[in-house]
């Protein structure tokens, strides 16, 4: 355990910063690979303060509500901050903990209450709140701000390029990624959620720390060569799509801030650069080993 480490997802790196230690172990095994010591971020990558605190922050006024969930969370902001404030079991439950995150996203504390102390060989140690709903609310917005969205999608490289099948539970995402999985050659990033950023002129697909039924999640990346919208069908086949069919698909697989007009605009902007720069198509499949050798005859 220690004061300070990092959690690192599609080159946005949280700093995170304690004066007590931080039990890293709180964390779900698939973030293992995304965790890492304090430091000095590689050339090209965003460094986020995170700060932890134990105890209520001071109660904004005149904060404006700009999301509520009705029973488990709820963001807020005024003129400087956000907040948002997870409390299950509303409105009996108290608040388990409070992230005030600066309006560009460059800083945040996250004021914890007393149950996320635990001791550990007689020392008291923060188990960071990094969880649903912080962390996938970090990243929708953090990528907003850097080219980028959070796609419910599985993606994949192949001989280094990036391939992304978006689609909604139920679709085939896992599937799919199992059936690539087991073939030589393609590296599955994740099976349910990618981030996607514009990188130096290109798209990049990334994996997450967020993974579907086949627990795929690589801390790693490859510059995105085509999208494909899966179809269960009878036979496979792969169909072009306009730019235009393509965004009115992908859009709805998008983590997309409906309720904040500002990352809201910059989230749509990136969806139509993705599209009118990257291929699309609508990938008919039947579950089976055919078509994995249509998508690798399609990028040999």
């Amino acid at each position: 355990m220690a004061p300070r480490a990092s959690l690192n997802v599609a080159g946005l790196t949280l700093a995170l910063d304690s004066p007590r230690r931080l039990d890293l172990r709180s964390f779900p095994e698939y973030y293992r690979p995304f965790l890492g010591p304090p430091g000095v971020p590689p050339p090209g990558e965003v460094h986020i303060s995170v700060r932890m605190e134990v105890g209520d922050p001071a109660r904004p006024s005149g904060d404006v509500t700009v999301f509520d969930t009705g029973d488990s969370w709820a963001l807020s902001r005024d003129s400087d901050s956000y907040y948002l404030r997870l409390h299950p079991n509303r409105p009996s439950g108290p608040v388990l903990w409070t992230a005030v995150i600066s309006c560009d996203w460059r800083q945040a504390t996250v004021h914890c209450g007393a149950a996320a102390l635990d001791r550990h060989a007689d020392v008291a140690a923060l188990a960071p709140p990094l969880s649903y709903p912080l962390d996938q609310l970090l990243w929708m917005y953090l990528l907003s701000f850097h080219q980028g969205a959070l796609v419910h999608a599985a993606g994949v490289s192949l001989r280094g390029q990036g391939l992304l099948f978006p689609g909604k539970s139920g679709a085939g995402k896992s599937t799919l990624a199992g059936q690539l999985a087991a073939r030589d050659g393609f590296r599955v990033l994740s099976d349910d959620r990618i981030a996607v950023r514009e990188v130096g002129g290109r798209f990049l697909a990334y994996g997450t720390p967020w993974p579907g039924d086949q627990g795929a999640a690589l801390n790693e990346s490859a510059p995105l060569c085509a999208i494909y919208f899966l179809r269960h069908a009878e036979a496979d086949a792969i169909v072009p799509l306009s730019p235009r069919q393509a965004a009115e698909r992908l859009l709805p697989a998008t983590s997309v801030p409906w309720y904040d007009p500002e990352p809201m605009t910059r989230v749509v902007r990136v969806l139509d650069a993705l599209v009118a720069r990257v291929p699309a198509f609508e990938l008919r499949f039947r579950p089976g080993p055919d078509v994995v050798a249509l998508l690798e005859g399609r990028t040999a």
